[in-house]
Protein backbone atom coordinates (compact mmCIF):
# COMPACT_ATOMS: atom_id res chain seq x y z
CA UNK A 1 0.00 0.00 0.00
CA UNK A 2 1.42 3.06 -0.85
CA UNK A 3 2.06 5.54 2.07
CA UNK A 4 0.05 7.96 1.08
CA UNK A 5 -3.01 6.32 1.67
CA UNK A 6 -2.17 5.83 4.98
CA UNK A 7 -4.24 7.72 7.35
CA UNK A 8 -1.73 10.04 9.67
CA UNK A 9 -2.50 8.67 12.79
CA UNK A 10 -1.27 4.81 11.73
CA UNK A 11 1.28 6.41 9.62
CA UNK A 12 2.28 8.20 12.80
CA UNK A 13 2.52 5.06 14.65
CA UNK A 14 4.49 2.93 12.17
CA UNK A 15 7.41 6.24 11.91
CA UNK A 16 6.81 5.83 16.24
CA UNK A 17 7.74 1.48 15.86
CA UNK A 18 9.87 2.31 13.59
CA UNK A 19 12.34 4.44 15.39
CA UNK A 20 11.97 2.69 18.36
CA UNK A 21 13.38 -0.50 17.35
CA UNK A 22 15.94 1.10 14.75
CA UNK A 23 17.76 3.19 17.73
CA UNK A 24 20.14 0.51 19.39
CA UNK A 25 21.06 2.93 22.53
CA UNK A 26 18.42 3.16 25.16
CA UNK A 27 19.01 7.17 26.19
CA UNK A 28 19.09 7.72 22.33
CA UNK A 29 15.99 5.96 22.11
CA UNK A 30 14.21 7.82 24.80
CA UNK A 31 14.99 11.69 23.52
CA UNK A 32 13.81 10.32 19.71
CA UNK A 33 10.73 8.40 20.79
CA UNK A 34 9.50 11.02 23.62
CA UNK A 35 8.50 13.88 21.63
CA UNK A 36 6.75 11.29 18.60
CA UNK A 37 4.44 9.85 22.15
CA UNK A 38 3.78 13.43 23.12
CA UNK A 39 2.88 14.55 20.08
CA UNK A 40 0.70 11.73 19.05
CA UNK A 41 -1.33 12.19 22.41
CA UNK A 42 -1.47 16.21 21.96
CA UNK A 43 0.76 17.20 24.74
CA UNK A 44 3.65 19.11 25.82
CA UNK A 45 4.99 17.73 28.42
CA UNK A 46 6.30 13.99 28.81
CA UNK A 47 8.53 11.90 31.27
CA UNK A 48 10.13 8.66 29.98
CA UNK A 49 11.57 6.81 33.04
CA UNK A 50 13.57 3.53 33.15
CA UNK A 51 13.74 0.64 35.07
CA UNK A 52 16.17 0.05 37.69
CA UNK A 53 19.35 -2.53 36.80
CA UNK A 54 17.19 -5.38 38.60
CA UNK A 55 14.19 -4.36 36.52
CA UNK A 56 12.05 -4.74 39.56
CA UNK A 57 10.68 -1.37 39.75
CA UNK A 58 10.82 1.99 37.74
CA UNK A 59 13.97 3.88 38.91
CA UNK A 60 12.35 7.67 39.79
CA UNK A 61 15.75 9.62 39.17
CA UNK A 62 16.14 7.99 35.56
CA UNK A 63 14.45 10.42 33.40
CA UNK A 64 14.29 11.63 29.56
CA UNK A 65 12.12 14.89 30.22
CA UNK A 66 9.97 17.27 27.54
CA UNK A 67 9.39 20.21 28.47
CA UNK A 68 9.64 19.58 32.10
CA UNK A 69 12.39 21.70 34.14
CA UNK A 70 15.10 19.24 35.44
CA UNK A 71 14.66 20.83 39.16
CA UNK A 72 11.13 19.35 38.91
CA UNK A 73 12.42 16.40 38.18
CA UNK A 74 14.88 16.23 40.60
CA UNK A 75 12.47 17.10 43.56
CA UNK A 76 10.22 14.20 42.21
CA UNK A 77 12.71 11.77 42.35
CA UNK A 78 14.04 13.40 45.72
CA UNK A 79 10.54 12.84 47.36
CA UNK A 80 7.61 12.60 45.65
CA UNK A 81 7.85 9.72 43.57
CA UNK A 82 6.80 8.09 46.67
CA UNK A 83 3.73 9.88 47.19
CA UNK A 84 2.31 9.53 43.67
CA UNK A 85 -0.64 6.88 42.91
CA UNK A 86 0.49 6.50 39.37
CA UNK A 87 4.00 5.37 40.15
CA UNK A 88 2.90 2.91 42.65
CA UNK A 89 0.35 1.71 40.39
CA UNK A 90 2.92 0.50 37.90
CA UNK A 91 4.07 -2.21 40.41
CA UNK A 92 0.93 -3.81 39.53
CA UNK A 93 2.23 -6.22 36.45
CA UNK A 94 -1.77 -5.89 35.03
CA UNK A 95 -1.33 -2.74 34.75
CA UNK A 96 -0.01 -1.31 31.27
CA UNK A 97 -2.10 1.95 30.21
CA UNK A 98 -3.80 3.84 32.70
CA UNK A 99 -4.96 6.75 33.76
CA UNK A 100 -4.59 8.93 36.84
CA UNK A 101 -7.93 9.22 37.05
CA UNK A 102 -8.70 5.59 36.81
CA UNK A 103 -6.82 4.71 40.02
CA UNK A 104 -8.79 7.71 42.25
CA UNK A 105 -12.09 9.51 41.63
CA UNK A 106 -10.89 12.89 40.84
CA UNK A 107 -12.22 14.20 43.84
CA UNK A 108 -10.26 12.23 45.72
CA UNK A 109 -7.31 12.98 43.56
CA UNK A 110 -7.87 16.86 44.21
CA UNK A 111 -7.72 16.25 47.89
CA UNK A 112 -4.02 14.23 47.97
CA UNK A 113 -0.99 15.49 49.32
CA UNK A 114 0.79 14.72 46.31
CA UNK A 115 -1.90 16.57 44.06
CA UNK A 116 -1.53 19.75 46.07
CA UNK A 117 2.50 20.14 47.05
CA UNK A 118 3.42 18.78 43.42
CA UNK A 119 1.32 18.70 40.77
CA UNK A 120 -1.20 21.64 41.18
CA UNK A 121 1.74 24.08 41.14
CA UNK A 122 2.49 22.64 37.64
CA UNK A 123 -1.08 22.97 37.04
CA UNK A 124 -0.70 18.92 35.79
CA UNK A 125 -4.59 17.84 35.79
CA UNK A 126 -4.09 14.83 33.51
CA UNK A 127 -2.24 12.26 33.51
CA UNK A 128 -1.85 8.91 31.18
CA UNK A 129 0.98 6.36 31.80
CA UNK A 130 2.16 3.71 29.77
CA UNK A 131 4.26 0.77 30.98
CA UNK A 132 6.46 -0.66 29.06
CA UNK A 133 6.97 -4.41 29.59
CA UNK A 134 7.51 -7.64 27.98
CA UNK A 135 6.12 -10.12 29.48
CA UNK A 136 5.96 -9.61 33.57
CA UNK A 137 9.22 -7.45 33.68
CA UNK A 138 9.10 -3.85 33.47
CA UNK A 139 11.29 -2.06 31.23
CA UNK A 140 10.59 2.20 31.50
CA UNK A 141 7.58 4.36 31.67
CA UNK A 142 6.12 6.44 29.54
CA UNK A 143 4.27 9.14 31.82
CA UNK A 144 1.78 12.17 29.81
CA UNK A 145 0.57 15.31 31.47
CA UNK A 146 -2.00 17.42 29.85
CA UNK A 147 -2.80 21.11 32.10
CA UNK A 148 -5.74 21.58 33.99
CA UNK A 149 -6.80 23.63 31.08
CA UNK A 150 -6.73 20.34 28.30
CA UNK A 151 -9.40 17.67 28.26
CA UNK A 152 -8.38 14.56 30.15
CA UNK A 153 -6.98 11.73 28.08
CA UNK A 154 -10.54 9.70 26.65
CA UNK A 155 -10.70 5.77 26.03
CA UNK A 156 -9.77 6.38 22.58
CA UNK A 157 -6.29 7.47 23.89
CA UNK A 158 -5.86 4.12 26.18
CA UNK A 159 -6.79 2.13 23.05
CA UNK A 160 -3.83 3.99 20.93
CA UNK A 161 -1.66 3.91 23.71
CA UNK A 162 -1.98 -0.21 24.51
CA UNK A 163 -1.04 -0.34 20.63
CA UNK A 164 2.01 0.87 20.92
CA UNK A 165 3.00 0.09 24.44
CA UNK A 166 4.19 -3.28 23.94
CA UNK A 167 5.97 -1.98 20.33
CA UNK A 168 8.01 0.15 22.27
CA UNK A 169 8.43 -2.46 24.99
CA UNK A 170 9.96 -5.04 23.11
CA UNK A 171 12.12 -2.16 21.65
CA UNK A 172 13.50 -0.65 24.47
CA UNK A 173 13.96 -4.21 26.16
CA UNK A 174 16.16 -4.80 22.78
CA UNK A 175 18.02 -1.86 22.89
CA UNK A 176 19.20 -2.09 26.79
CA UNK A 177 20.37 -5.83 25.84
CA UNK A 178 22.29 -3.87 23.21
CA UNK A 179 23.70 -1.98 25.41
CA UNK A 180 24.53 -4.60 28.14
CA UNK A 181 26.28 -6.32 25.71
CA UNK A 182 28.17 -3.97 23.86
CA UNK A 183 29.54 -2.60 27.43
CA UNK A 184 30.40 -6.51 28.49
CA UNK A 185 32.08 -6.94 25.21
CA UNK A 186 34.31 -3.61 25.36
CA UNK A 187 35.05 -4.92 29.21
CA UNK A 188 35.87 -8.29 28.02
CA UNK A 189 38.01 -6.47 24.80
CA UNK A 190 40.06 -4.86 27.15
CA UNK A 191 40.84 -7.58 29.74
CA UNK A 192 42.07 -9.69 26.72
CA UNK A 193 44.35 -6.98 25.26
CA UNK A 194 46.24 -7.49 29.03
CA UNK A 195 46.70 -10.72 28.54
CA UNK A 196 50.00 -12.36 27.62
CA UNK A 197 48.67 -14.97 25.50
CA UNK A 198 48.01 -14.28 21.89
CA UNK A 199 44.01 -15.09 22.11
CA UNK A 200 42.30 -15.42 18.42
CA UNK A 201 38.37 -16.25 18.08
CA UNK A 202 36.88 -17.88 14.73
CA UNK A 203 33.41 -18.25 13.80
CA UNK A 204 32.28 -21.80 12.82
CA UNK A 205 33.43 -20.89 9.14
CA UNK A 206 37.51 -20.32 11.36
CA UNK A 207 37.46 -16.81 10.02
CA UNK A 208 38.38 -14.56 12.92
CA UNK A 209 36.36 -11.87 14.42
CA UNK A 210 38.70 -11.23 17.63
CA UNK A 211 42.28 -11.07 17.94
CA UNK A 212 44.11 -9.07 20.58
CA UNK A 213 47.49 -7.73 19.74
CA UNK A 214 49.32 -9.90 21.35
CA UNK A 215 47.75 -12.49 18.71
CA UNK A 216 48.38 -10.70 16.23
CA UNK A 217 51.80 -10.29 16.77
CA UNK A 218 51.90 -14.16 17.02
CA UNK A 219 50.50 -14.63 13.68
CA UNK A 220 52.59 -12.45 11.99
CA UNK A 221 55.17 -14.02 13.22
CA UNK A 222 53.92 -17.38 12.21
CA UNK A 223 52.60 -16.79 8.72
CA UNK A 224 56.37 -14.69 8.50
CA UNK A 225 55.18 -11.39 8.18
CA UNK A 226 56.13 -7.97 10.20
CA UNK A 227 54.02 -6.52 12.76
CA UNK A 228 54.01 -3.03 10.89
CA UNK A 229 53.02 -4.90 7.45
CA UNK A 230 49.87 -6.31 9.27
CA UNK A 231 49.33 -2.95 11.60
CA UNK A 232 45.82 -1.97 9.80
CA UNK A 233 44.87 -4.77 8.32
CA UNK A 234 40.84 -5.88 9.48
CA UNK A 235 40.17 -8.46 11.78
CA UNK A 236 37.92 -10.35 8.85
CA UNK A 237 41.70 -11.10 6.71
CA UNK A 238 44.15 -12.10 9.47
CA UNK A 239 46.11 -14.55 8.11
CA UNK A 240 45.74 -18.28 10.20
CA UNK A 241 48.31 -20.79 10.47
CA UNK A 242 47.09 -24.01 8.79
CA UNK A 243 47.77 -25.69 12.26
CA UNK A 244 45.83 -23.69 13.42
CA UNK A 245 42.63 -24.26 11.08
CA UNK A 246 43.54 -28.27 10.87
CA UNK A 247 43.17 -28.21 15.02
CA UNK A 248 39.55 -26.69 15.03
CA UNK A 249 38.73 -29.04 11.88
CA UNK A 250 39.36 -31.42 14.25
CA UNK A 251 37.57 -30.52 17.20
CA UNK A 252 34.56 -29.71 14.75
CA UNK A 253 34.90 -33.67 13.28
CA UNK A 254 34.34 -34.97 16.65
CA UNK A 255 31.23 -33.37 17.41
CA UNK A 256 28.51 -34.93 16.28
CA UNK A 257 25.46 -32.63 14.80
CA UNK A 258 23.36 -31.16 18.01
CA UNK A 259 25.51 -33.20 20.43
CA UNK A 260 25.75 -31.78 24.30
CA UNK A 261 29.35 -32.09 25.95
CA UNK A 262 30.09 -31.80 29.19
CA UNK A 263 33.42 -31.48 29.25
CA UNK A 264 34.99 -28.52 26.85
CA UNK A 265 36.53 -29.98 23.88
CA UNK A 266 40.18 -29.02 23.17
CA UNK A 267 43.17 -29.71 21.42
CA UNK A 268 46.91 -28.86 21.99
CA UNK A 269 50.03 -28.64 19.47
CA UNK A 270 52.96 -26.77 18.81
CA UNK A 271 53.97 -24.84 15.85
CA UNK A 272 57.27 -23.50 14.56
CA UNK A 273 58.42 -20.00 14.05
CA UNK A 274 60.95 -17.73 12.76
CA UNK A 275 62.52 -20.32 15.54
CA UNK A 276 60.91 -20.35 18.30
CA UNK A 277 57.88 -22.50 19.14
CA UNK A 278 54.21 -21.85 20.36
CA UNK A 279 51.80 -24.13 22.09
CA UNK A 280 48.23 -23.16 20.70
CA UNK A 281 45.34 -24.40 22.56
CA UNK A 282 42.13 -24.69 20.22
CA UNK A 283 38.47 -24.24 22.40
CA UNK A 284 35.53 -24.76 21.07
CA UNK A 285 33.09 -21.77 23.32
CA UNK A 286 29.59 -22.35 22.27
CA UNK A 287 27.78 -25.62 21.67
CA UNK A 288 27.22 -27.21 18.26
CA UNK A 289 23.97 -26.64 16.96
CA UNK A 290 21.99 -25.42 14.34
CA UNK A 291 20.90 -22.20 16.31
CA UNK A 292 24.67 -21.82 17.77
CA UNK A 293 26.94 -23.17 15.32
CA UNK A 294 30.24 -23.59 17.06
CA UNK A 295 33.32 -20.63 18.07
CA UNK A 296 36.94 -21.06 18.35
CA UNK A 297 38.84 -20.10 20.86
CA UNK A 298 42.91 -19.98 20.20
CA UNK A 299 44.90 -19.49 22.86
CA UNK A 300 48.79 -18.92 21.90
CA UNK A 301 51.71 -18.68 23.91
CA UNK A 302 55.54 -19.04 23.37
CA UNK A 303 55.92 -23.07 24.57
CA UNK A 304 58.42 -24.50 26.99
CA UNK A 305 60.58 -27.01 25.94
CA UNK A 306 58.87 -30.81 27.13
CA UNK A 307 59.88 -34.16 27.49
CA UNK A 308 57.49 -36.69 26.82
CA UNK A 309 56.37 -39.03 29.72
CA UNK A 310 57.35 -42.15 27.62
CA UNK A 311 56.53 -44.53 30.64
CA UNK A 312 52.94 -43.42 30.54
CA UNK A 313 53.22 -43.70 26.40
CA UNK A 314 55.36 -47.18 26.41
CA UNK A 315 52.66 -48.41 28.87
CA UNK A 316 49.24 -48.29 26.82
CA UNK A 317 50.79 -47.65 23.62
CA UNK A 318 53.77 -49.61 22.88
CA UNK A 319 55.58 -47.16 20.83
CA UNK A 320 59.05 -47.93 19.68
CA UNK A 321 62.18 -45.58 20.50
CA UNK A 322 62.28 -44.34 16.97
CA UNK A 323 58.85 -44.05 17.45
CA UNK A 324 58.74 -41.80 20.88
CA UNK A 325 61.68 -40.06 19.15
CA UNK A 326 60.02 -38.69 16.05
CA UNK A 327 57.15 -38.07 18.90
CA UNK A 328 59.02 -36.01 21.06
CA UNK A 329 60.16 -33.65 17.49
CA UNK A 330 56.54 -33.37 16.93
CA UNK A 331 55.82 -31.60 20.74
CA UNK A 332 58.94 -29.50 19.88
CA UNK A 333 56.76 -28.05 16.76
CA UNK A 334 59.07 -29.46 13.97
CA UNK A 335 57.87 -30.30 10.64
CA UNK A 336 58.38 -33.77 8.71
CA UNK A 337 61.13 -32.09 6.74
CA UNK A 338 62.76 -30.54 9.85
CA UNK A 339 62.47 -34.04 11.81
CA UNK A 340 63.84 -35.95 8.43
CA UNK A 341 66.77 -33.71 8.66
CA UNK A 342 67.81 -34.10 12.16
CA UNK A 343 67.52 -37.63 12.04
CA UNK A 344 69.46 -38.42 8.36
CA UNK A 345 66.14 -40.23 7.43
CA UNK A 346 63.89 -39.04 4.33
CA UNK A 347 60.59 -37.41 5.34
CA UNK A 348 58.65 -40.52 3.71
CA UNK A 349 60.53 -42.29 6.15
CA UNK A 350 58.78 -39.77 8.98
CA UNK A 351 56.00 -40.11 7.43
CA UNK A 352 55.57 -43.93 7.89
CA UNK A 353 56.79 -43.84 11.27
CA UNK A 354 53.84 -41.45 12.48
CA UNK A 355 51.23 -43.54 10.65
CA UNK A 356 52.15 -46.33 12.55
CA UNK A 357 52.44 -43.50 15.93
CA UNK A 358 48.59 -42.83 15.09
CA UNK A 359 47.35 -46.02 14.67
CA UNK A 360 49.04 -47.35 17.91
CA UNK A 361 47.66 -44.08 19.67
CA UNK A 362 44.15 -43.86 18.22
CA UNK A 363 44.23 -40.99 16.39
CA UNK A 364 43.91 -39.98 12.79
CA UNK A 365 46.47 -36.71 11.62
CA UNK A 366 49.06 -34.78 13.18
CA UNK A 367 47.29 -32.54 14.99
CA UNK A 368 45.64 -34.97 17.54
CA UNK A 369 48.53 -36.37 17.56
CA UNK A 370 50.46 -33.61 18.85
CA UNK A 371 47.49 -32.57 22.06
CA UNK A 372 47.64 -36.31 22.91
CA UNK A 373 51.31 -36.28 23.08
CA UNK A 374 51.57 -32.48 24.70
CA UNK A 375 49.34 -34.29 27.32
CA UNK A 376 51.29 -36.67 28.44
CA UNK A 377 54.79 -34.55 28.24
CA UNK A 378 56.17 -32.94 31.31
CA UNK A 379 57.79 -29.29 31.36
CA UNK A 380 61.67 -29.57 30.77
CA UNK A 381 62.58 -28.21 33.75
CA UNK A 382 60.58 -30.44 35.75
CA UNK A 383 61.99 -33.76 34.93
CA UNK A 384 64.63 -33.86 37.10
CA UNK A 385 62.76 -32.37 39.97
Amino acid sequence: MNSGNIPQEYSDIINLIYVAQHEQDPTEMRYKVLPLVASMFRTERAIFFLADEDFERIDPSNQVTLNIDKSIGSTYARQYWQLDPVYQATKDKCKVVFRNHDLLPRSYWLQLRYYIEFQKPQHIGAELCICLRSGDTVYGMIDLLRSEQEPSFDDEDVSRANLIARHIGVSLRNALCYSRISHERELLSSVLELSSHGIVILDHRLRPVYCNYKGKEILCILCDKSVDEMGDIEIAVLPIHPEIITSCMSLKKNLQHGDKFKVTPRLMNTIVGRGESYLIECVIISQYTEASPPLFLISIKESETRQIGEAAIDEYHHLTQRELEIAQYLVDGMSNKQIAEELYISPLTVETHLKRVYRKMGVTNRTELASKLYSLSIPQDRIWQ
